[in-house]
């Protein structure tokens, strides 16, 4: 415990995904090329590559998956043919980070107002 990296010795590959890799994060440029070796459709394969690659068309689809926030598991849903094995994926996803704090807004009770409730975390997990 206290390692800035710490995860527990055992665990199941469902608690990988829920509690130790950010699936639900932003992929980096670095996510994709990794990805795209990979990949065993030769159309997915070619998409992947561009986004790494710098030509026009990668940078646009690359900027688009950005802006609409797409994340890891999005990727896999987009390119399905992309497996890496388990052993390779834990390195390409990185861990959640710790949250000492949460923020919560509700925009639709009051609308005219910026009202925020942060809580800071202080149990033991």
């Amino acid at each position: 415990e206290g390692a800035r990296n710490w995860c527990p010795e055992e665990l199941s590959v469902r608690q990988l995904f829920t509690h130790v890799l950010d699936v639900f994060g932003k992929p980096n440029k670095k996510f994709f090329d990794n990805l795209s070796m990979f990949a065993t459709d030769a159309t997915e394969k070619a998409t992947l590559e561009g986004i790494i690659s710098g030509s026009e068309e990668g940078k646009s689809l690359y900027k688009s998956l950005q802006s609409d926030f797409t994340h890891h598991a999005d990727v896999f849903k987009r390119f399905p043919s992309a497996r890496p094995p388990l052993e390779q994926l834990i390195n390409m996803i990185p861990i959640l980070k710790p949250r000492s704090y949460s923020i919560a807004s509700a925009p639709l009770m009051h609308p005219d107002m910026i009202q925020l409730c942060v809580v800071q975390v202080d149990w033991n997990v």
